[in-house]
């Protein structure tokens, strides 16, 4: 497995500063939010994604790839009208863009609020998520890029709030450019068997999230099993990237906080190894 951290963990203007500590502390990749970049990323132009790039690349970091696609975005989404529907792909489409040009190759769809299913039939939205995905998927993959679904907790989410669910859409769009990622404290709100939902993601499993409730310093709240998490990742030979997703907390600094995620997960996770 290899390291990776969230760019929701810091104010941008900490980048650089924070960064410089990354690679000495056994992180290689970076998973950014988008929008921290560009608040408008149909402004992105291929100079400006070219230098966030190569600027990432002078502290031998790479890109893993995109998530919090959507933020702060609510008038988008799946389940919309057909209008709104077509101007979701063509954001998602920007943003594959900008992820394959900057090496990412994942696009983590979490946004529980843009997809919220409301009153629709869970079986109606299974059919529409197939197809907007089936359309996505070829995008994605031209560009070296994966969309992944993100099985979220029932308390976030009402569409995909289980890996047996993800697993469904992900057979059912049947096409390399859509994959499966796994949300670690979403396991546990889920009251899932956690070594059964890693054996049985592994196949498309693309990319994972370690965090806990709140998106708080990893390992603080006590209600995630981390250990368990660790074990089974191992066990069932996932060698891609596990990512911390922390948010800048309104407590400490936002090194010292996420030096205190790193350092858990390298215990945990690694065994102290990187």
């Amino acid at each position: 497995m290899k390291l990776a951290v969230s760019n929701i963990g810091w104010p941008q203007e900490r980048t650089v500063e924070i960064l410089r500590h990354l690679r000495k502390m056994g992180v290689t990749g970076l998973e950014l939010a988008p929008t921290k970049f560009w608040p408008d990323p149909f402004s992105a132009e291929k100079g400006d994604i070219e230098n966030v790039r190569s600027s990432i690349e002078t502290y031998d970091l790479e890109v893993v790839g995109l998530h919090s696609l959507f933020y702060p975005f609510t008038d988008i989404g799946l389940f919309r009208s057909s209008e709104v529907t077509k101007r979701t792909l063509h954001y998602l489409e920007k943003l594959i863009g900008i992820c394959g040009e900057l090496g990412g190759k994942t696009m983590v769809f979490g946004s529980p609020v843009n997809r919220h299913r409301g009153s629709l039939s869970p079986e109606s939205a299974f059919t529409r998520a197939t197809a907007f995905f089936s359309r996505l998927a070829p995008v994605a993959y031209d560009r070296g890029v994966c969309i992944c679904i993100e099985p979220l907790g029932p308390s976030e989410t009402d569409f995909i709030a289980s890996s047996s669910e993800a697993r469904r859409l992900v057979e059912d769009v049947n096409h390399p450019g859509f994959g499966l990622q796994l949300d670690v404290k979403s396991l546990f709100d889920s009251r899932e068997n956690v070594e059964d939902s890693i054996a049985m993601s592994l196949p498309g499993l693309m990319h994972v999230h370690v965090n806990d409730p709140g998106l708080t310093v990893v390992g603080s709240s006590g209600t995630v099993n981390h250990a368990l998490v660790a074990r089974c990742l191992e066990r069932y030979g996932y060698g891609k990237y596990i990512s911390i997703e922390q948010k800048t907390l309104p407590y400490g600094d936002p090194l010292e906080n996420l030096t205190a995620s790193i350092d858990f997960v390298k215990k945990v996770y690694f065994g102290g190894k990187i």
